[in-house]
């Protein structure tokens, strides 16, 4: 069982980097949709149960998907500009043996076996919402030869039901990460467990 469960771990964060559907049962995941709200002019979303928030970048789309995890899309900036940079995030309820190693290297290992020209940029170690975390940053082929960079974000945090992994997916293009990768490592950073966190009033212009 625990190998099963962590296969099906390793594919939720390509299958959200991809945007793609599951096509498997996956583990429990905690309902965003249900527990959690979303204040769009300021970027902050707020989580019931477990209690945590988190500040998006001020000014992007923030959608709710299949009740399981959450995502921040930019703006257009013009009319050509065809592809979206973008945050996820997604609560993984693995019960109370979830160990921050164990997310982190299952999830690599699935990273490398899926995509094309996969390739490790840098690994690091970090705390997120005052607990142990670490990010992945990555770089992999697409199609018409485009390249992507994408920031994983790994942490957990302590829940009445247990262990809740929490895995954030940062993506933009090579030509434009170096733009937007400090606002994706600002935007893990701001995890924040207990109450709602109070922010001031920001402007798009604010994060860049």
């Amino acid at each position: 069982m625990v190998l099963y469960r962590n296969r099906i771990a390793a594919l939720l964060p390509l299958i959200l980097l991809l945007g793609l559907p599951g096509c498997f049962s996956p583990p429990a995941r905690v309902s965003l949709e249900e527990r959690g709200y979303a204040t769009p002019e300021n970027g902050l979303y707020v989580h019931s149960d477990p209690p945590f928030s988190i500040v998006f970048p001020a000014g992007w789309k923030i959608e709710q998907g299949s009740s399981t995890y959450i995502r921040a899309i930019s703006p257009f900036e013009n009319p050509q500009d065809n592809f979206r940079e973008s945050v996820s995030l997604i609560l993984l309820n693995q019960g109370s043996n979830l160990e921050i190693d164990e997310l982190y290297t299952i999830n690599r290992d699935g990273l490398a076996n899926k995509l094309k020209n996969y390739q490790v940029l840098s690994e690091t170690d970090i705390s997120i919402a005052g607990g142990p975390g670490k990010l992945l940053e990555i770089s992999f082929g697409i199609r018409d030869g485009v390249i992507i960079r994408s920031l994983f974000g790994f942490a957990t945090i302590e829940a009445d039901e247990g262990v809740i992994g929490i895995l954030f997916t940062c993506t933009a293009t090579r030509e434009r990460y170096d733009q937007y990768g400090p606002i994706f490592r600002r935007t893990i950073a701001s995890l924040k467990t207990g109450p709602p966190q109070e922010i001031k009033e920001r402007k798009w212009y604010d994060w860049q």
